[in-house]
């Protein structure tokens, strides 16, 4: 098995999510997000009211590598608990799992801002180390695209930087999910 596909099914298990701790950076590509047009609910301050939980289905996952490795993997099935302060957003992943063998060193939540139309943008920042790869992986996660009242479609992209290996790999897909129901007190 190729050393991308070992590192992907590592971090696939995981899943991005909320998470503690610092960090910060610059994401190294993210995608124009779609416009829309809001037709539902705002909050106060006029944005779209978009807390809930949501799942998150993607197609498959197209990866590329600085060593020229290139390949597809399977799709992602995720559910997203999402809350909102005006236009402020932070997901996590409900269904998020600890594998053995890989151990989060430093994660934030995964985090960022919607726009009056429905348009939105979020990302997280992961460094862990796994037992079967030598070295440290930064793992930079970036959602965008746009809700609608019944639900979220996007562009799901993540890079992968290995500091043993010296290779970067990017996996990019599409999302789509439904809006599954009010966040729970």
């Amino acid at each position: 098995m190729r050393f991308a596909s070992i590192v992907v099914l590592m971090i696939l298990s995981v899943g991005c999510g909320g998470g503690g701790g610092g960090g910060g950076g610059a994401i190294p590509w993210i995608p124009e997000t779609p416009s829309s047009s809001w037709d539902g609910p705002v909050n106060e301050a006029g944005y779209p009211d978009v807390a809930g939980k949501y799942s998150f289905n993607t197609d498959e996952i197209s990866f590329t590598g600085t060593n020229g490795e290139e390949g597809v993997i399977p799709p992602l099935a995720l559910s997203f608990q999402l809350s909102q302060t005006v236009n402020q957003l932070l997901a996590i992943n409900s269904a998020a799992s600890t594998i053995p063998g890989f151990e989060v060193i430093d994660s934030n939540d995964l985090t960022g801002n919607i726009d009056k139309s429905g348009d939105f943008i979020m990302n997280q920042i992961t460094v862990a180390e796994m037992d079967s790869i030598l070295g440290t992986s930064t793992i930079h996660y970036s959602i965008t695209g746009n809700f609608t009242p019944t639900g979220w479609d996007g562009d799901y992209v993540y890079t992968v930087f290995n500091d043993y290996y010296n290779v970067t790999w990017t996996y990019t897909t599409t999302f789509t999910g439904d809006y599954l129901g009010p966040l729970d007190d």
